[in-house]
């Protein structure tokens, strides 16, 4: 005799139970692994690009910019062009010398939220990383070397380069065309930029007005306060004062 006994009302919600949850579980997983692998897209595809401008200013003798490149008004870099893609349909356009993604360089955009940084990404909440390669190559292409070629650079601004931070110590630093081209890649030797480690942070917490830092405040530390970055530069040097916390500081820009 046929036991024609089907799944009870009970067992069947018990079961779409069992489907929704692991549905919740495994969604956002999968969305984030898709986000992921198209920033990883976008970032190639850029990182591709730059390899491909960087070996044709080595011989450029017309001054043309990154901007003209991505735009397609240098035929020698159209095919290169046309591999320039955002998977998530981000628009690129020139921010410091480097290719800035409207969807994978967003606001908000963090070293924290995981992958190698780069130029053009945010650290510190708000801090653009600049690229070294390309204001050395500015420098060397701007044909204005008698006085020094000025960079646009401000106090606190900071520079990436071999996954390495540099910030810039004072306003409109320059570099000669030798100079571009002896620290196109050792930014250390640089005499306005100071090297730190956007990692080593504190915060106010690490504060006691009766006691002082918890731990002892050191040179170079990087100190996180109402949504802005400083770097601590010594308790000698006439740079910016938090008089909260005594010494004297650079604020990140």
């Amino acid at each position: 005799m046929k036991n024609n006994k089907g799944f009870t009302l009970m067992e069947l919600i018990v079961a779409i139970t069992i489907i929704s949850a692991l549905g919740m579980i495994m969604v956002p997983a999968l969305t984030q692994y898709v986000i992921s692998a198209q920033k990883g897209v976008c970032e190639s595809s850029r990182e591709e690009f730059m390899y491909s401008f960087r070996t044709f200013k080595a011989t450029d003798e017309a001054g043309l910019t990154l901007e003209q490149a991505i735009n397609g008004d240098i035929p020698e870099l159209l095919s290169t062009v046309e591999r320039l893609k955002c998977p998530s349909g981000g628009e690129f356009t020139v921010v410091n010398g480097a290719i800035h993604c409207s969807v994978h360089d967003g606001e908000g955009e963090s070293e924290e939220g995981g992958g190698t940084p780069g130029a053009g990404d945010t650290i510190l909440g708000s801090v653009v990383l600049l690229d070294w390669t390309a204001a050395c190559n500015q420098a060397l292409n701007a044909g204005q070397y008698e006085s020094g070629t000025t960079l646009s650079s401000t106090t606190g601004q900071v520079y990436f380069y071999d996954n390495k931070y540099y910030m810039v110590k004072w306003n409109n630093p320059w570099l000669t065309k030798s100079d571009a081209s002896s620290h196109l890649t050792d930014p250390t030797g640089v005499y306005f930029l100071q090297e730190f480690d956007p990692n080593v942070t504190i915060t106010s917490s690490n504060y006691n007005s009766a006691t002082g830092w918890d731990p002892n405040l050191k040179h170079l530390d990087v100190l996180n306060e109402n949504g802005a970055a400083y770097l601590y530069m010594g308790s000698t040097t006439k740079w910016e004062v938090l008089p909260q916390y005594g010494g004297y500081w650079i604020k990140l820009a």
